[in-house]
Formats: structure tokens, sequence, C-alpha cells
């Protein structure tokens, strides 16, 4: 099936995405080595996971990152950002992709499966002590 991710996540993620890029790009260009970490928590991990992706695809290519540069992706809360044709591409990827919820957070169950929305790994999952 064809790629798709939430039309509205998308679109607030457009809003920001030109210039975080452009500062990712300015650090990589002085830190070349360095490895990147992206973290966001509810819709901040939306964008988090859209940046991540939009990176990985760019180290593939070779446009936007060394081919050596690792990604590690750590988002809290998260709701489902895409189908299970993103979820596929998301790995395709390699990145390092860490998802946290709480038992009790419905946010990350949104939108639904029944719309053809799922994620895209394993959780860690924190109790309501936070362990």
């Amino acid at each position: 099936s064809q790629l798709k991710v939430h039309q509205g996540f998308l679109a607030s993620f457009k809003v920001t995405a030109a210039q975080i890029l452009t500062v990712v790009q300015n650090l990589h260009a002085q830190y070349p080595h360095y490895h990147l970490d992206v973290v966001g928590q509810s819709l901040g991990g939306v964008h988090a996971t859209m940046l991540a992706t939009h990176l990985g695809e760019g180290r593939q290519a070779g446009t936007l990152l060394a081919s050596s540069t690792r990604i590690t992706l750590t988002h809290y809360g998260r709701p489902r950002v895409g189908n299970l044709a993103f979820v596929h591409h998301f790995r395709s990827l390699n990145l390092i992709n860490r998802r946290v919820t709480s038992r009790n957070d419905l946010v990350s169950r949104i939108p639904f499966r029944h719309l053809g929305f799922v994620h895209e790994n394993d959780e860690y999952w924190l109790d309501t002590h936070g362990k």
C-alpha cells in the first residue's frame, strides 16, 4: 500500500522543518563526527519521528548527513504517525528507535489502528510509579 502519515501531523511538522533542518545541517558541518539524538514528547514526538525519518533518508541518499552518522530517536507518549507502509519505510532507515509510554496515556493510542495507523516498534512501558 501507499505510504501515508497523518496529514495534520505532517502539516504541523512542515511549519518548523526547514528551520530545524538548517540548524542540524550547520551543526553537522561543524561537528561531522557527532551522532544525532532526536527527542520529543507527545506532538513533539511526532515531529521528532518525522525529523529522524527525513534525516535518515538524507543519510541514505548522502545529501544531509554522513553515512556513518548514528541517528537515535527517543519519544515519549507519542501518537501513531503513519500506516504500515510508513513503518516499513521507517525501519529501512536503520534508526535507533526508543518509544516510551505510560500505561495510562491515551495519546499513544491515537490515531486508532482501525484507521490504518500503527506504531513502528516495540515500546518501553512506564507504570504509575515511573518504573
